[in-house]
Parts: structure tokens; sequence; C-alpha cells
């Protein structure tokens, strides 16, 4: 099993895990609170520090999709 721990700043850190039971999100990230997934590791660690700053749901200007 591949476990990372990523670290964000001082003191601050996301754990990932590969997850093999997970076709497209085959990475789990756990820090701040919040478990989230994805394909590869940092989008899943970026998931998790976004949920943190601002929480589960965000609403994406259109301009930026």
């Amino acid at each position: 099993m591949e476990k990372y721990v990523v670290h964000i700043r001082r003191g601050v850190m996301i754990n990932i895990t590969r997850v093999e039971d997970l076709s497209d999100d085959g990475w789990e990230a756990c820090g701040f609170g919040y478990t989230t997934y994805g394909p590869t590791p940092f989008i899943a660690a970026m998931g998790c520090f976004v949920a943190s700053r601002l929480g589960e749901e965000v609403e994406i200007p259109e301009e930026l999709k």
C-alpha cells in the first residue's frame, strides 16, 4: 500500500493513501477533518485543502469553467 504525507506548511499535514478498490479516484487524502478522493495524490490532497478552507461545496464562477 502506498502512503504519503504532504506538508502544506509547518505543522499542517495531509495523509495520502492509495486505494486499490476505487477505479477512477484511486487516492484518498485525510486532513483538516476532511476526507477527499482523486485520481492523483495531488488532486486528492488539494481537494482536502480546499474543503478545509471553503467547505465541501464550492461554487465556481462561470468565467472559470
